[in-house]
């Protein structure tokens, strides 16, 4: 760590296939998320500078943080599950911590390996689920005024589901919207 004033390190994460992307993100709770440096070339020059600049939080995949931070900001938390954590963190952080990159270090990520989520963005239901969820979670957190659009743009995918066929995941997202517990596979 280069400073201890960082919230975190955020790592180059090498992925299935030998694509890289620099771990480390901005969002929009509204519009989502947008990885920093995908699918730039390995050869491409990295501003370091530039990366910490626009930083949002840093994919927990690839995060290193400090005790200091520990002790004042606190551990994740635990109720988001697989998704949203480390944005919790970052904005529990702000202003307090700074981001950063450390373009140099390496994380191996296997996307989606825990939850059946494929290398190319295809959710399985049950990440659709919890990304729903702790989406609304962190708004309710952090941004009210974002509750009706993200509500609104999952209940769209909840459409789209229904339209494509499959009532169990739209069902599976309306669940989410409504705060409900986890229901797969359906019975």
């Amino acid at each position: 760590m280069t400073s201890p004033s960082r919230i975190s390190q955020g790592a180059t994460a090498r992925l299935p296939g030998g694509a890289d992307s620099n771990a480390s993100n901005r969002f929009n709770v509204e519009a989502g998320n947008l990885t920093l440096g995908s699918g730039v070339p390995r050869s491409y020059p990295i501003d370091r500078a530039a990366v910490e600049a626009e930083l949002s939080y840093v994919n927990g995949a690839s995060m290193f943080v400090s005790r200091s931070f520990l002790e004042r900001i606190g551990l994740m938390q635990e109720d988001y599950f697989l998704y949203w954590e480390e944005m919790d963190w970052a904005a529990r952080a702000a202003g307090q911590f700074r981001l950063g990159y450390a373009p140099q270090s390496i994380v191996y990520h296997k996307v989606g390996a825990s939850i059946g989520t494929s290398d190319f963005g295809d959710r399985s239901p049950l990440s659709d689920y919890y990304m729903a969820r702790s989406r609304l979670k962190f708004c309710w957190r952090f941004s009210m005024r974002s509750i009706p659009f993200v509500t609104f743009d999952i209940a769209r995918r909840a459409w789209r589901w229904q339209r494509r066929g499959q009532r169990d995941r739209a069902l599976l997202l309306l669940r989410a919207i409504a705060g409900l517990p986890l229901r797969w596979p359906p019975a």
